[in-house]
Order: structure tokens, then sequence, then C-alpha cells
């Protein structure tokens, strides 16, 4: 549960060791040796699903693409000291790495090697006996499972990618699924661990169990270890730790008051090890351990990136969307208060500092000793802490406009890379250039919405995008960039299409319309008001009802519905539904469809010809009713119906 590495090496063992008792010794019945390596295999995986490292419900994401082969072992390890040496240099190495390669056997036990060659061949010369039956007299084939051991969990730490010094001797082609394992135990130079100890205990165990008088065998140990100790003292003297106590280098007392009113610590973005200074993790953790407090930071050997992700982004679209919980504190730096723009404008979070972060709480927070103590270090940062009210925490708004001309667009290149369309504010971020030109140097990019009765505008902010200017490939396009958080507090009641508008550095402006629509003051659900009267049903409409669910108690339908022969730019399409006399209307959101254009390859526009609609069955009374289509073109109050043969039945 700790460390993995250890896991699988432990795991050979468990399972060689009963595989050399069972089929070399003869003293374990087979089947106790299946029974034994089944239940270790099953106990590890319930410790791993206990701690969440693994889940039979999802797929985990557990490697690191292209990392097996990366950190490997070079075949000069046992004798590169790394630096670390008295008498022998540093080695070359294919990359920086292959640092999980340190294997410097020491000159201690290089020399053991030295007097154990020298003296085996003495013995062969002499006796004329082999290596091994010197050494373990006599020969026993219970050693294999051993070797095979070894040679797996060498060639597994060399990997498929073999070098020696600075040089890729070659490369082996392998099946996908032992380089996934792989890429999951990446730092593959760890597992020659097992056969680094093996060689250094295979020294003392050869030269203790050799012939050579007592008094000899002692004087070889004690000489290699002098040299071993000599030759890698640097290992032991290179840090040059010091005695004391330790001094946390942040306001303890502080940090530990603020984490005791809390339920939980949020660390933003989670799952960093490093904020402001190197590895500051480490003081927040044993903080938040001392208070006994969840934090979303930490280190372990293996995270599950699926699962962090999906954390992180929905954490993320909380605090964009302006959501900030009253039982977590929120800790986070400069570089990352920009995601908190949302609740610093809408005053949904009350912003302070300490130590040069940031820590955030949820306006509606009522402890006064958190109140009391955020006054108090507040007071010593007051111009940095309006510096960033004044960067992040300004409340832009749509205002009414009649500078731009929504009737007459012009290509605008955009994209939405991330849109939130809240009750009270938008969240947009992307780019956005007008296609005819080759440079943006100090264009302003602003959004508009737009009906049929009011137009608005506000403005967004530019973000640097050169990658935008090489894509394109033109000369200057890096303020194509832009983020905006646009309230709604001024905009009417109604249903918008959005726009993006860009005005040039000689205040031309530009206008094109997205795909996007903005409910303002309108619920998730749609109205459902009583119909008197419905026009005609001879009028032909083309449509298509793509989607109708029914699930608890919601109903959902889209699809699309034109006027055929005419552009459809102005039409106001509503559901209708009737049961013997009684009639309702149901207003739909709009969708751009271009698709339908395209498809139908007509020479008219209908690309506004798409509908949404989402509504609770409690809003209308039980009963079968009939679906019905009716179309009104808001231009030359050209109306029509259609009915389908379908049906919602209410209970």
């Amino acid at each position: 549960m700790i460390n993995p590495y250890m896991t699988f090496m432990v795991l050979g063992f468990t399972f060689f060791t009963p595989f050399r008792l069972s089929f070399f010794d003869k003293v374990l019945p087979k089947k106790h040796f299946f029974i034994y390596n089944a239940a270790s295999i099953l106990a590890v995986l319930f410790c791993w699903y206990v701690v969440g490292m693994i889940s039979f419900k999802k797929g985990e994401d557990l490697d690191v693409s292209g990392a097996y082969g990366l950190l490997s072992l070079n075949l000069n390890s046992l004798f590169n000291s790394f630096g670390f040496s008295t008498f022998l240099p540093q080695l070359k190495q294919v990359s920086l790495f292959q640092y999980e390669g340190f294997m410097y056997l020491g000159l201690g036990i290089i020399f053991l090697l030295i007097i154990l060659l020298f003296y085996n061949i003495f013995i062969f010369i002499t006796k004329k006996r082999n290596f091994l039956q010197s050494i373990f007299p006599p020969y026993k084939a219970n050693l294999i499972p051993l070797i095979i051991l070894v040679i797996i969990l060498t060639l597994f730490s060399v990997t498929h990618i073999v070098s020696l010094n600075d040089k890729v001797l070659f490369k082996i082609p392998i099946p996908d699924q032992l380089l996934k394992i792989g890429e999951i135990l990446r730092a593959s130079a760890r597992f020659f661990w097992t056969p680094y100890y093996l060689i250094v205990l295979f020294c003392i165990i050869a030269i203790a169990k050799s012939k050579l008088p007592r008094f000899v065998k002692l004087s070889v140990a004690f000489i290699a270890l002098i040299i071993q100790f000599y030759d890698t003292k640097t290992l032991f003297t290179y840090r040059q730790l010091t005695n004391g106590s330790y001094q946390m280098p942040i306001d303890e007392k502080s940090w530990s008051t603020l984490f005791k009113e809390f339920d939980e610590i949020i660390l933003y973005p989670p799952f960093l090890g490093t904020y402001l200074v190197n590895s500051d993790y480490q003081d927040f953790c044993y903080l938040a351990a001392k208070a006994r407090k969840p934090i979303t930071t930490g280190y372990v050997s293996r995270v599950d990136n699926k699962a962090v992700t999906l954390y992180s982004d929905s954490l993320r679209a909380d605090i964009e969307e302006g959501k900030l919980s009253a039982k977590k504190l929120y800790i986070t730096t400069a570089s990352n208060l920009e995601t908190f723009s949302a609740v610093l404008q809408n005053k949904a979070a009350q912003l302070n500092t300490l130590d040069n972060y940031y820590y955030l709480y949820a306006g509606t927070t009522n402890k006064p000793d958190i109140i009391s103590l955020s006054k108090t270090l507040n007071s010593n940062y007051s111009t940095r802490l309006d510096s960033m009210m004044q960067l992040y925490g300004k409340k832009d708004q749509f205002t009414k406009t009649t500078e731009v001309n929504t009737s007459k667009e012009q290509k605008v290149r955009h994209s939405l890379v991330n849109m939130k369309d809240n009750p009270r504010f938008i969240f947009i971020t992307g780019w956005a250039f007008v296609d005819s030109t080759n440079n943006n140097k100090g264009d302003s990019i602003f959004f508009v919405l737009n009906n049929n009765t009011n137009t608005y505008i506000a403005p967004a902010k530019i973000k640097s995008r050169p990658d935008v200017t090489s894509y394109f490939n033109k000369p200057y396009l890096d303020d194509a960039g832009f983020t905006a958080i646009i309230f709604k507090d001024e905009v009417e009641k109604g249903i918008y299409k959005l726009g993006v508008a860009i005005k040039n550095v000689n205040n031309k402006w530009s206008y094109q319309a997205t795909d996007q629509t903005i409910k303002v003051g309108i619920s998730d659900y749609a109205v459902v008001e009583p119909l008197s009267n419905l026009p005609s049903d001879k009028v032909n409409i083309k449509y298509n009802l793509e989607s109708l669910e029914m699930a608890d108690s919601i109903i959902k339908l889209s699809g699309w519905a034109f006027f055929p022969d005419q552009d459809n730019d102005n039409s106001l399409i509503t559901l209708v539904l009737t049961k013997e006399e009684i009639k309702y209307k149901v207003e739909m959101e709009l969708i751009i469809r271009q698709g339908v254009t395209s498809y139908f390859k007509s020479q008219y526009r209908l690309d506004h010809s798409g509908f949404s609609v989402k509504m609770r069955k409690s809003s209308i009374p039980p009963g079968r009713y009939q679906i019905g289509i009716m179309i009104k073109d808001l231009k030359t109050k050209k109306e029509g119906i259609t009915f389908l043969d379908r049906y919602i039945e209410i209970q």
C-alpha cells in the first residue's frame, strides 16, 4: 500500500519460494502452491481496493506514457560511481533519467569479487572444480527459481532499450501489454535492487564458505569494509545535515487556527507537490495531519490519473461557477487566482493572504476567530490584496449598446473552448479574430447578447495566444486569446443569441453570431402556458423529432423544424401539447443546426431550425397529450402548426 516496487519484488519471492519448495524440494503439495499464490494476489488486490488504488467499476490510469525505457538500468551501473566514489570516476549515461540506476557496488565489494575470482581460478586449477561447486558444494538445482527471478528482474530493469554509457546499443520490440506494465512501474531500474543485494550477499557468503583460514577470511572482510567506507564516504557526508529543532517556513500558529475551523483543506490546483517553494505540500500536509483534516495534496507512489482528472475538473468547474463550500478552506497562489474570479466578483468569497499564499472561504462564513485573524493578517498587505481584487475582482457586466450592427455579419474566426452559462453570469475562454486580418495587435474582443428587442455588450480580457499565430500561419494573432466572466444583472429577461465582436485599433467593428444561446431570468425548465388559438395546420412545415425522453419527473425533447423555401433566421419554434379542447404552449430553446442547411442542400438559411426543451411533468395536468410544433416568423408574421403522431403520457 506504500510502494508498488516493493510489492512486486516481494511478490517475486512470494511466487518463486513456494515454487522451489513444491517443484524442487518436494516438501510443499502443489495444490498448496497454487492456493498460497492465489490468496497472496487476492490479498494484494483487496488492499489496493480498500485504499482506492484500483476499482472494479472503471479502468484506472496508473501508467506514464513513454516512461518505460527512460528510467532504465545502464549496463555500466555496477561500476558507475555517479560521483560518489573516492577513486572511480562518474561515467556517462544516455540521459539524466537513468539516475534510478544508481547501483554502484563500491570498491570494497569490487575488491571481494576480485579476491573470489582469483581464489576460484586457483581452486579450478588445483582441484578441477567448477566455480559454483567451489562456493556451494554440492551444486543444488533448487537455486534455479532464484536464478530465474534474478534474470527476470534484471531484464525488466534494463528494459527493451539497452544502453551502455551514453550509447543505446539496441532496442527490442515488446508487446503493448508488457509496455503498459512497464509504464506503470516506470522506474524500472529499481528492480535491480534485488540482484544488487544478492551480489553483495554472494560476496560475503562466498568468502565465509571458502576454505581460506579464518584469520585470512576475517582480514579480507575487514579490509573490504575499510575500502568500502572510504570509497563511498561522500554518500554519508555530502548533505552536511545539521542537528536542531525544525522550524516551519510558514506561520504554523495562524495556519493551524485556520485549519481547525474548516472540515476540508482545498489546495488549488489539487495534487501538486510545489505551489510557491519546492515541496511546500509537505508543510500543509503536516498541518492538516495535526488538525486531522483531509487535504487535496500529498505525495504517493501512484495515483489514478483518471480519478485525479475527474476530481480536478469537477473542483475547477465548481469554483468557476461561483460555488464555494462554507465547510472548506481554499488555498492557492497569485498565478491561480484567476480561477476564483467569479466568486470574487460575485462577492461569494473573502480573499485573504498569509505567507504569500492566498486563502479564501465562502462569504457566508460566520466564524469570529477566522474573521478576526484574517483582518489582522490582511492589514499588513492591503495594497497587495487591493491589487489582486482590481485584477480579478472587478465586475464586468453586459450593458445596452447601439454600437454593434448585429444584422451585418463579418466572418470572425472563433473558438469557445470553455463556456458555462450560470444564472447570474457567463464564463468563456477561447480565441477570436477577424478572418481577413493578418495582424490583430491592439484589437479588443467583446461579447454581445442580441434578440429582437435589445442588444448588450461586454468586454473580454485579452490573453496572449502565440499558438493561434503559428497555427494559422499569419504575422501576428497573439491577441486572439480571451477569458471573460460577465454578469447579466442589467440584462432584461429573455433568450439571446451570443455573438462575438471585435474592435480594431481603428475603431472598426466586426461581428459574428456564435452557435450559442444565453438565457437570462429564465428557468432551466420551460414555462408551460395555456394556449387559446392555434394557427393554420395547412402550412407546410418540415420537421424531425430526434429525441423524446421521459425520465422520473422530467420531459426532454429535441429536433428541428422549419418553413421550406425561405430563410428561417427569424423563426420562433414552440412546442404545443393538446388533449381534446385543452391546449398548452411551451417555449423552446433555439439550437443552431448548420447541418440542416447542408443536409437539404438548401439555398436558404436553415441554421436556426434546431430546438430543445426540458420541462417538469408536474407543469401540466395528467393526461395523454399529442405533440405539435408551431412556427412563427417574427419578421413576416407567417404562422403554422403541424401535429405529430407522437404523444406524452402524464400519470
